[in-house]
């Protein structure tokens, strides 16, 4: 017999009867016990916008990076894109120092459980407006593709981005996978 709380979670129950006192225990502990079901949904944009080479996503970030810690903190931001290379969602996956900042692979890979994306680029910024890469940053773009890897979505380009340009990780063939097509 299962009851439904208003909350939706479901309280474990048994219609067995226990004799013992061990199994008397037993279903006053499991009587307590609940189970959270977990709800995936996900409302994708009527209005799409698609990605057709790393100029166009640099324009997307450019437009959702906040100017004013552009040059004090390094953030790394993601676009989660369907098939077709439209937009489905953006955020923010980590906020570091002024010289590093991790990336958030947990909430990356249930983002993009959760909206069915077919592909995935990151950005983050160099606060020092160098553009070129650093040994962590290619470290980083490496083990971010493996992890995608898994859920069968490919990591099509990591920009480095600064208020003065930015540099691409596709365009320069530094992806394993550098032969997609925007």
């Amino acid at each position: 017999m299962t009851k439904v709380a208003k909350t939706e979670e479901k309280e474990i129950t048994s219609s067995k009867k226990y004799t013992s006192y061990a199994d008397q225990m037993l279903q006053k502990m499991i009587s307590k016990w609940t189970v959270s079901e977990a709800h995936v949904t996900y409302q994708p944009p009527k209005n799409n916008f698609k990605v057709t080479g790393s100029q166009t996503a640099n324009t997307i970030f450019q437009q959702i990076w906040d100017p004013e810690s552009m040059h004090i903190q390094e953030k790394i931001y993601a676009l989660f894109l369907n098939r077709a290379n439209e937009v489905l969602c953006w955020r923010l996956m980590g906020s570091g120092t002024s010289s590093k900042c991790l990336i958030d692979n947990k909430l990356l890979g249930t983002i993009v459980c959760k909206t069915m994306a077919s592909s995935v680029i990151i950005a983050h910024n160099h606060p020092s407006g160098q553009l070129k890469p650093s040994k962590g940053d290619r470290h980083m773009t490496w083990n971010t593709q493996k992890m995608l890897d898994l859920f069968d979505v490919e990591l099509i380009d990591h920009l480095i981005i600064t208020a003065n340009g930015y540099y691409s990780f596709a365009d320069n063939n530094l992806l394993s996978n550098s032969n997609h097509e925007f």
